[in-house]
């Protein structure tokens, strides 16, 4: 999964939500390049609706910088949305400090004024290597800004040895049909604490309209503070915003 757009629905900096009452957020996947119509209504829906987006040049910074990018970034920053940077770590393949060179090459072509934080992409979750990986990452960021952001995708359940290593980790990457009828109850301590729903984002994809509710109440069951639900199917169903989204909306706005 490449881009992601976060919409802020009850945020506030970085205590992401309430400890109080429950509600949940959107992050919208979107591979969708600066300058189209899907970025003009993103950025009319503005600050009170979209607290990031989540940038993605070229599978990461690229080589070059992207004059496009740097038009929509301006645009994206006098909305007063903030904005959050790609990078694949290939399941903790890639060099540590390629990944870090990534960091400097966003810094350097979009301004790291610009910047509020990085979703790592493409995360292994099993060995003591990969935890070690990402919490060496993690702290690589935070000690840049603490006020970062680190969003990482295993697309899949996680452990209770890498929990502590990201602010959100997306937890479950599946087809609608597979969340409804063969989702399998996560095993960590973590993601079964009900007070962690803040740092749990499930992405389905593939679900039928008439399917939004159930899936929705599905998510909340399993304790997904951050959700997005697409009807577009395989291979890309992130190049476009969700069938009836402003409806969708209105539904994930509800408390739980």
């Amino acid at each position: 999964m490449k881009k992601l757009i976060a919409f802020k629905i009850f945020l506030t900096s970085f205590n992401l939500f309430s400890s109080i009452t429950k509600e949940q957020s959107i992050i919208l996947t979107s591979y969708t390049y600066p300058g189209s119509l899907y970025w003009e209504k993103v950025i009319e829906m503005g600050e009170d609706k979209i607290l990031y987006v989540i940038i993605n040049p070229s599978s990461g910074p690229g080589e070059i910088r992207d004059e496009n990018y740097v038009k929509q970034i301006e645009k994206i920053k006098k909305s007063n949305i903030k904005i959050i940077a790609y990078i694949p770590t290939n399941y903790q393949k890639r060099s540590i400090n390629t990944v870090y060179k990534d960091i400097e090459k966003y810094f350097e072509f979009y301004g790291k004024e610009n910047l509020n934080g990085f979703f790592f992409d493409e995360i292994g979750v099993e060995n003591k290597n990969e935890v070690e990986y990402l919490k060496e990452l993690n702290n690589h960021v935070k000690n840049i800004s603490n006020d970062y952001l680190v969003v990482s995708n295993p697309g899949r359940q996680i452990t209770d040895e890498i929990a502590p290593h990201s602010d959100i980790f997306v937890t479950s990457e599946i087809s609608g049909e597979e969340y409804i009828n063969k989702f399998s109850k996560p095993k960590s301590k973590f993601e079964n604490d009900s007070n962690n729903y803040k740092h749990i984002y499930h992405i389905i994809y593939d679900v039928k309209p008439k399917d939004y509710k159930r899936v929705l109440k599905l998510s909340r069951e399993r304790n997904a503070g951050w959700i997005m639900i697409t009807d577009a199917k395989l291979p890309n169903p992130y190049d476009k915003m969700p069938s009836n989204f402003s409806k969708l909306v209105d539904i994930i706005l509800k408390k739980w």
